[in-house]
């Protein structure tokens, strides 16, 4: 199955080294034990084909677009925060009460983590968005 992720990060100049860096240990071919695989493929590219890639936080929430899952870093490019419609709690897949928005991440993010304001996602923060499958 094929999902949508938006990877917000701060700004970077390589984009793509990035987010390989961010999303190595979610990948199935990685044994970390702490950590729930959730892809073994991924391609950074608009979802459908419509749309940018990559776009600053500000105008992807102009946007409202959904995804099926948000992943925020802090100012280190270490995630943080994530989000899916569903979870898997071990025996099947649970629906969240997240309504699949980069807005309400974020707000769900800014309400647990207010105490991180220094790492809490600013305008210009990038959006990567992420076509993967599992």
């Amino acid at each position: 199955m094929h999902y949508h992720l938006k990877l917000i990060i701060p700004k970077t100049d390589n984009v793509e080294e990035t987010v390989a860096s961010i999303l190595a240990p979610f990948g199935d071919y990685d044994n970390d034990e702490e950590v729930i695989p959730f892809y073994d493929y991924y391609g950074i590219k608009a979802w459908g084909g419509e749309g940018e890639a990559i776009t600053t936080l500000e105008e992807d929430q102009e946007e409202n677009g959904t995804s099926y899952r948000v992943i925020i870093t802090d100012k280190d490019f270490e995630p943080v925060f994530m989000t899916a419609r569903q979870n898997w709690n071990g025996v099947n897949h649970q629906k969240s009460n997240w309504n699949g928005t980069t807005k309400r991440a974020v707000a769900q993010f800014k309400k647990h983590y207010s105490y991180k304001k220094e790492n809490c996602p600013q305008g210009d923060w990038l959006v990567v968005n992420i076509d993967y499958h599992n």
